[in-house]
């Protein structure tokens, strides 16, 4: 891929890192991960545009796996993925059975699951607390889990199974059979996300004022 990364788009690049990491292409995988970390240090502020968030968010988890992330990178890799999930409900809680960006609806709600599984504690209070501003962080993670795990459940029910890698489903199905009989459906899952998207609307807009952006540098 070589210095050909640095001109590509966020969206570009996430392809690479998915197609790279489901190959188990390292070395491709390395690149396309370098290049993604410098848009996170450079352009993190071309995060709120992209065309598909949920591989945005997708391609990010995956570079969670790579060891030779530091701290500070992994910091902000999390707080993106929570961003790009949060930007894709937002962009797709409308849509209907049958297209790509249902799909990617689903396939991000069940991602956030497990996100939330396991950064629960950085996203209520370094994220929505800290830079969102927010009081009482726990109540907003929860409804946000109770949400998503929703509209999986709902368009599980109504559709079947919606497929996803295994990196995210073996950790994604224990968690929704745990949760699976407290999840809305029907008119007390549209009654939360009325009560949730102006909320949602807000941290990923909090979020996003805090972004680097190149001017800066």
């Amino acid at each position: 891929m070589g210095i050909d990364g640095l001109n590509m788009g966020i969206d570009e690049l996430a392809e690479i890192v998915v197609s790279s990491f489901n190959a188990d292409d390292r070395d491709e995988l390395k690149d396309a991960t370098k290049f993604m970390l410098h848009k996170i240090k450079y352009h993190e502020n071309m995060f709120s545009v992209v065309k598909r968030p949920y591989v945005v968010a997708k391609s990010l988890y995956y570079m969670l796996t790579e060891d030779y992330l530091t701290t500070e990178q992994q910091i902000s890799v999390v707080k993106l993925i929570y961003f790009s999930l949060l930007n894709n409900f937002l962009k797709n809680c409308d849509c209907k059975f049958g297209n790509e960006e249902y799909e990617d609806l689903v396939s991000g709600c069940k991602l956030s699951l497990v996100l939330f599984a396991m950064q629960n504690e950085f996203l209520m209070y370094s994220v929505i607390a800290r830079q969102a501003r927010y009081i009482n962080p726990e109540t907003h993670l929860r409804n946000q889990i109770f949400l998503f795990g929703g509209i999986v459940k709902e368009a599980e029910d109504a559709h079947g199974t919606f497929p996803i890698e295994d990196i995210v489903s073996n950790y994604f199905e224990e968690i929704f059979k745990g949760l699976y009989n407290h999840l809305p459906t029907g008119g007390e899952l549209a009654a939360l996300k009325e009560d949730c998207i102006s909320v949602i609307k807000s941290i990923k807009r909090d979020i996003s004022l805090n972004f680097k952006d190149f001017d800066d540098f």
